[in-house]
């Protein structure tokens, strides 16, 4: 009886430290993200152009609202820990676009988050290393003081 009791408190441990890691990373998240540079299917994008679409993204609680100069849209996001680099599924709110899914990969180091992805529900990259003929996008954003 005594192994089993052992192995139970191992999982509920692990479990609890799981749980730990997941609230530090949806609390790294939170706040506003300005893109400051970006890489669209293997070309760059001006600053120029960052500057007009007047973007942000903000991560609230489990919630990324994406603002534009035109459009606001909220989305429930779920973060993958278990992979490398990190995923998050993004499900978008917007009726019209209700169970499409995107995901992305992503790291955060301090108040800077860069993020990659494939557009029209590719699947997700493997790496945020771009090759000309990839259709992937890659982000740096800086966390909004």
């Amino acid at each position: 009886m005594i192994p089993m009791i052992a192995l139970v408190s191992t999982m509920v441990v692990c479990g609890a430290d799981d749980d730990a890691k997941m609230k530090a990373e949806v609390k790294a998240l939170q706040g506003i993200w300005i893109p400051v540079s970006a890489i669209d299917r293997g070309k760059p994008v001006s600053k120029e152009v960052l500057e007009e679409e007047k973007s942000e993204y903000e991560f609230k609680d489990r919630t990324m609202i994406m603002r534009t100069a035109t459009e606001t849209e909220k989305s429930e996001f779920v973060i993958d820990l278990s992979k490398t680099p990190k995923v998050i599924s993004v499900d978008y709110g917007d009726p019209e676009q209700k169970g499409r899914k995107v995901e992305f990969i992503y790291e955060i180091k301090s108040d800077e988050l860069k993020i990659a992805f494939r557009k029209n529900g590719n699947p997700r990259p493997e790496s945020f290393e771009v090759k000309p003929k990839d259709q992937i996008s890659i982000y740096v954003f800086k966390r909004k003081k």
